[in-house]
Formats: structure tokens, C-alpha cells, sequence
């Protein structure tokens, strides 16, 4: 007996957590618990990105744009335009999604001596989740 009850108030504090959402699976097939971002900062590769994706709409745009003028203006410019070969942000947002956004940030990439930093141990995942708030309110003309 003594078991039963342990597990009923497991599962009453499963069902509590939900808060009526469900966690969304990313095509990893890891399926975060609802949870807080800062809650999860142990995570890497695929996981850490689906639990950023889950997440995606608490991105705060005033410490996006202070983080995008710190790391990202020198290459992609002030206003989304590019420079010095990296791509211009207002044509790629729009042809791409948010989670290959959130995966570019966090592995970066090298293509014919373009070389953009990763930013996976660099960024907490709610500095990525401001970054990417910025840049999708105003360099993504589809928003």
C-alpha cells in the first residue's frame, strides 16, 4: 500500500506540472518536460534545442537586440543586411524556421571561409531565446 501512495502523488505531481500545455517533440524525439528554460541547463545538441524550440514566444526582444549588437552586428550589419560575407538576415529568416535558426546559433557553421561562431556554451538558452525574439520581430518581414 504503502507504494500505491507514493505513486499517486507522483502522479498528481506530473499532471500539476502540465499546466494544460503540452511539450511539443522537435522531431528528436525527446519531448521536454513543461518546464521553465532556466530549468534545464545541463542539456546539449538535439535536446537542448527542442527544449529552446518548446520555448520559443519567451524571448525577450530589448536583451535580443543588446545581444545581437554585442555578437552579431559586426557580420550580419545593424540592420540585418549583412556584411563581410554573412547572410542577410531579412531574405534567410523568412526561409527558414525558427528551430534551424536556434540550431545554427548553437552550432554555428563555416561555409567558404565564413566562419560564424557556435554559441552553445556561450549563450544561456534564454539569451538564445532573446536573440531569436529579436531577430524574427525585425529583420523577418513575414512576422
Amino acid at each position: 500500500m504503502r507504494s500505491a501512495g507514493w505513486m499517486c502523488l507522483a502522479a498528481g505531481l506530473a499532471l500539476a506540472a502540465c499546466n494544460g500545455t503540452d511539450p511539443v517533440d522537435t522531431g528528436t524525439g525527446y519531448v521536454p518536460p513543461p518546464t521553465t528554460i532556466s530549468s534545464q541547463p545541463d542539456l546539449t545538441g538535439a535536446d537542448r534545442e527542442a527544449v529552446i524550440v518548446n520555448h520559443l514566444g519567451e524571448g525577450g526582444v530589448p536583451n535580443g537586440e543588446a545581444l545581437y549588437a554585442r555578437d552579431c552586428a559586426q557580420c550580419h550589419a545593424d540592420d540585418g543586411t549583412g556584411n563581410t560575407g554573412f547572410p542577410s538576415l531579412v531574405d534567410t529568416l523568412p526561409t527558414i524556421t525558427d528551430a534551424q535558426l536556434v540550431h545554427i546559433m548553437l552550432t554555428g557553421f563555416d561555409i567558404d571561409g565564413v566562419d560564424m561562431p557556435a554559441y552553445d556554451t556561450s549563450y544561456t538558452n534564454k539569451q538564445v531565446l532573446d536573440v531569436v525574439a529579436y531577430c524574427e520581430t525585425t529583420f523577418n518581414p513575414s512576422n
